[in-house]
């Protein structure tokens, strides 16, 4: 995958500035901001290409679309506001997990997502 061309480029922008994973439509959206037209399509096949040479990561939470960002940024986990959608990262893992499992199990990776939320829309 050509990561020159200006659509590809202007979907690498988007997600560069995003201080939070985006939605394949947010991207879309986004992309539009850069005076850039793009396919729906070409959204999904450069973030699948992207995924695969591990410049991206996907996000996924539960019965939601994936969410998109760069890949490297070390551990973390999210909170999506359950009234405006917004999905954060929160850099801080609070979460003993391995005193969670039964004994003898031996605990490899986890992901935590907290909903709630966001100071925008709490009342």
């Amino acid at each position: 995958m050509n990561l020159n061309t200006r659509q590809r480029r202007a979907i690498l922008d988007v997600l560069e500035i995003a201080d939070h994973p985006l939605s394949p439509q947010e991207i879309y959206d986004g992309v539009g901001h850069y005076g850039e037209s793009v396919n729906m399509s070409t959204v999904y096949r450069s973030l699948s290409a992207l995924v695969k040479r591990e410049i991206l990561e996907e996000v996924k939470l539960p019965g939601e679309p994936s969410r998109y960002e760069f890949s490297g940024k070390g551990h973390h986990h999210h909170f999506r506001c359950r009234k405006c959608n917004r999905v954060l990262v929160i850099e801080k893992c609070a979460a003993d997990v391995n005193s969670m499992v039964p004994p003898g199990y031996i605990v490899e990776d986890h992901d935590l997502f907290i909903y709630g939320l966001c100071s925008e829309c709490s009342p």
